[in-house]
């Protein structure tokens, strides 16, 4: 079953001129579960406004989304917000760590928003295997000033994970870490994806990480189309 599916989704923004642009023409994409899918594409061309789409953080213009079977794109705002929140996982460049919390009351922030009410001891145990599964429960009470950017990064990505979402999205993941903290990062990011089975959308500018995912589209001109260098010859 197709965990994501976008249909002709359009959506145009308002330039400070007064000018409209359109980013996205119509959009088509499937991912399956299991799947990781790779959105190439220049800068300002309209990556992060998709993935945003996708993750229901804004609505499209026009055209349908449906997640795991379910047609998000009729979902109230606050219906959406939970849907989101159950559904899906968030891993962003600059962490989005809220820095007065400590890394594991960050990590439990998707257990205590929407969903069904879990015990104060489900949300410890929860939030402590997330933190356990990328390496970091020995910092579970570290603030986000106290944590390495790639340790803020895994504590990012423990708290995507700490629902069990099916599908994980991220926008430039790896982007502010140093090359040997990015690769660390990223591996972990794909492993437990693979693991659970889930679908992961990742959006990058950066080809070497796109090789790593099952396959890769592009945005061009505001549609996505094959990656032309991970198209097999003849």
């Amino acid at each position: 079953m197709s965990a994501l599916v976008a249909e002709g989704i359009t959506k145009t923004v308002r330039l400070p001129s007064g000018e409209e642009l359109a980013l996205l023409r119509g959009v088509e994409l499937s991912v399956e579960a299991g799947e990781s899918v790779a959105v190439l594409g220049r800068s300002g061309s309209g990556k992060s406004t998709l993935l945003a789409v996708l993750g229901l953080l804004t609505t499209a213009d026009r055209g349908r989304l449906s997640i795991n079977g379910r047609d998000a794109s009729r979902l109230g705002d606050r219906q959406r917000a939970a849907f989101r929140n159950r559904e899906l996982g968030f891993v962003f460049q600059n962490y989005s760590l809220l820095g007065h919390l400590s890394a594991a009351e960050n990590v439990a922030l998707p257990l205590r928003q929407g969903g069904p009410s879990l015990s104060g001891r489900e949300v410890r145990a929860r939030t402590a295997r997330a933190l356990e599964a990328v390496g970091l429960a020995h910092r579970a009470a570290s603030r986000p000033r106290q944590l390495s950017g790639g340790e803020q990064q895994r504590v990012a990505l423990a708290r995507a994970m700490v629902r069990g979402p099916g599908i994980i999205l991220a926008d430039e993941p790896t982007g502010a870490l140093d090359a040997d903290t990015a690769d660390e990062v990223f591996r972990m990011l794909v492993e437990t994806s693979e693991q659970r089975g889930g679908a992961l959308v990742v959006v990058t500018h950066d080809t070497a990480v796109a090789r790593r995912l099952s396959r890769s589209v592009r945005l061009v001109e505001g549609r996505l189309v094959p990656d032309v260098a991970r198209t097999p010859a003849g």
